[in-house]
């Protein structure tokens, strides 16, 4: 488990810099990190099935990690990018390493360190309505929030 937490750190702080400075999500990154994170869950998965120690919980959470990132992905979709494409990606990315339930955790967290800086930027006209800012880099403080808080 270590090694995926070790993944999705070293793939947020990636996309964090890339997103700050391009204000973009490599999606080359992101399905190479992606495919690592499914590996290494599959091949977790491959060793309970060997051991004969598979249950409906361990495919249940391969199903639902992927939940929360097709729900951003749609919203983006809906809000014609509001939300960046490559931010339901990202989190697909968290789905696949930590499960669905705290890739939700995570999406939710980041939304709540965003908002204060939003506001500061709004109230103090640094920024528009339209302003679009990185998400990846509170994802990232989302995450070691969560690794903080004893993941």
């Amino acid at each position: 488990m270590e090694s995926l937490y070790i993944v999705l750190l070293i793939y947020l702080v990636i996309e964090s810099r890339r997103d700050i400075r391009k204000k973009e999500i490599s999606v080359k990154n992101t399905a190479g990190f992606a495919i690592a994170a499914l590996l290494l869950r599959v091949g977790n998965l491959g060793i309970r099935l060997v051991t004969g120690n598979i249950t409906i919980k361990s495919i249940g959470f391969l199903l639902t990690a992927l939940v929360p990132g097709i729900f951003l992905l749609a919203f983006g979709l809906i809000t014609r990018q509001a939300i960046g494409y490559g931010d339901g990606l990202m989190l697909l990315v968290c789905g696949l390493c930590l499960g669905g339930k705290t890739a939700g955790v995570l999406l939710i967290t980041g939304m709540f360190l965003i908002c204060p800086i939003s506001l500061y930027l709004l109230l103090f006209k640094r920024a528009k309505r339209d302003t679009q800012l990185p998400f990846a880099p509170f994802l990232l403080g989302a995450y070691l929030t969560w690794l903080a808080t004893g993941a």
